[in-house]
């Protein structure tokens, strides 16, 4: 399995209900959650943060490792020759070992081995060299070490196992982090382009109403009911809205290409084809109290918990520089046998089981640094090192509690900013109808119509950016208590 199918498989499944995509002879229709799915799919900020996590679990199993049996084996042979002893030798050795860890500091060895000797010699006594040294010597040799200070206990022989599991914890919950920004990113840029399109929309009317003025004035300057002027004043309308027009065409296609980059289309091959959105979404008037919001910040804010988990992660490392300022002082235990014979190396081997001879031993190893001056020095700074990053979670706590604040009271006045723009425009809509059925009859100059007409255009663009500002301000509420995931029925399961 590659590396792409595995983050897929191992760090993230999600569940969206989403409608198909609806393609049109010249546009494409993206929903939000076609929008939102493809964003988690294939938004390539978020695939590169999931190779985090990977790093990290591997890490995890690299820290596991230490607690694997290790085999240990050795051949060797050599030959030697002394010219003033006139003696010459053969030696061959084989050794074959099994050692374990065990979580509690304890190390447990067992090893066999063999050793064959064989030379010859010069008597100068009787005058001619001398045989028959061979010799073949077994052995089985069992040994434990256990740290009695420094180095003793589960705790102290866990700690990096653990830290690299809540570095693991870190990364998922980064990730995660990840995610619901990306989220928050995509519903934002959706309804970015939504509110650009309105705004097309929307000068695209204003267009139309100013050639409209145009087309009127030319007749009443034919039928001498409006001057040369009014008719220049009216041309000048016509090209200052169409100048808005151009802006705000630009502006929209600014916009899709932002929504294409969070959703990972944008790049050289991307062929340019328009796209279409759905019509900006009324915001929900389920105004949430500010204690129900923060109780749910509290609960799901992952910048806590990632604090959090750091400072777990330094206290296992308090643990490993407590036991560094420790003395070692190990007890060693080992104990063999031995099997002998002068032909045959396959006897003295099973002459170890019977034994043919045996030996143990017990012994005290101790190593005590003078001063331990480094290892206080550590110790030390972990303790100021968590110290401080407890503050940084009281901080932490801090700037959420104000972002709640903050993004709680910016959804309360978007609201009431969007009925009261909602207010106006239908008065401006009124009005700007009443001066231009007032010009028709001559009892208007045009200069009341244009005025009515910015009027009318000031109030529709308030409204719709009223109308944008709740729907922002609702995502970045629901992204701060967690309810995003909810609002858009997305549900993301982590293994």
């Amino acid at each position: 399995m590659n590396c792409k199918h595995l983050l897929k498989s191992r760090f993230l499944a999600f569940a969206l209900v989403c409608t198909p995509l609806v393609p049109q002879a010249s546009a494409e229709m993206i929903s939000l959650n076609d929008a939102l799915y493809e964003a988690l799919e294939s938004n390539l900020t978020l695939r590169i943060n999931a190779y985090q996590a990977l790093l990290r679990e591997q890490e995890v199993e690299s820290a596991r490792a230490i607690f694997d049996p290790t085999l240990v084996g050795s051949i060797n042979t050599s030959h030697q020759e002394q010219d003033w002893t006139q003696s010459e030798s053969d030696r061959s050795s084989v050794s074959l070992g099994l050692s374990k860890r065990l979580q509690s500091g304890t190390s447990l060895s067992l090893q066999s081995n063999y050793l064959m000797n064989d030379g010859s010699r010069f008597d100068s006594s009787l005058n001619q060299e001398i045989g028959g040294n061979l010799s073949h010597n077994s052995g089985i040799t069992l040994s434990i070490r256990q740290p009695l200070l420094q180095g003793f206990g589960r705790a102290v022989n866990m700690a990096n196992i653990w830290k690299a599991e809540a570095s693991l914890a870190v990364a998922q919950l980064d990730y995660k982090n990840n995610l619901l920004d990306t989220i928050n990113q995509t519903e934002k840029a959706y309804w970015q382009v939504a509110f650009q399109d309105a705004q097309v929309e929307l000068s695209k009317s204003s267009v139309t109403l100013a050639k409209n003025l145009v087309e009127e004035t030319e007749q009443r300057v034919e039928l001498g009911l409006a001057t040369r002027l009014d008719l220049l004043q009216a041309r000048a309308n016509l090209a200052s809205q169409q100048e808005s027009l151009i802006d705000s065409q630009r502006a929209l296609k600014d916009a899709e290409d932002a929504l294409l980059l969070v959703m990972g289309r944008l790049d050289s091959n991307y062929e340019d084809v328009p796209v279409e959105v759905a019509d900006l979404a009324d915001p929900s008037r389920e105004f949430p109290s500010l204690d129900q919001v923060w109780a749910g910040a509290l609960a799901q804010d992952l910048d806590l918990l990632i604090q959090q988990t750091q400072i777990e992660s330094l206290g296992f490392d308090k643990v490993l520089a407590k036991d560094r300022n420790r003395s070692e002082l190990d007890v060693v235990v080992s104990g063999s046998t031995a099997g002998y014979d002068s032909e045959r190396g396959s006897k003295s081997f099973w002459g170890a089981f019977e034994p043919q001879g045996h030996d143990w031993g017990v012994g005290l190893e101790l190593n005590v640094p003078i001063g331990k001056r480094a290892s206080k020095a550590q110790l030390r700074q972990i303790d100021a090192t968590i110290e401080r990053e407890y503050l940084r979670l009281d901080q932490l706590e801090q700037s959420l509690f104000l972002d709640v604040r903050q993004a709680w009271r910016s959804y309360q006045v978007s609201l009431e900013k969007l009925d009261a723009a909602r207010l106006t425009l239908e008065l401006q809509q009124e009005a700007f109808d009443q001066e231009q059925a007032k010009y028709s009859e001559g009892l208007a100059v045009f200069r009341d119509v244009q005025q009515a007409q910015q009027d009318l255009d000031r109030a529709r663009i308030s409204e719709l950016n009223a109308w944008f500002a709740a729907l922002r301000a609702l995502s970045d509420l629901s992204r701060l208590d967690g309810s995003i995931l909810e609002r858009h029925r997305i549900n993301l399961n982590f293994n």
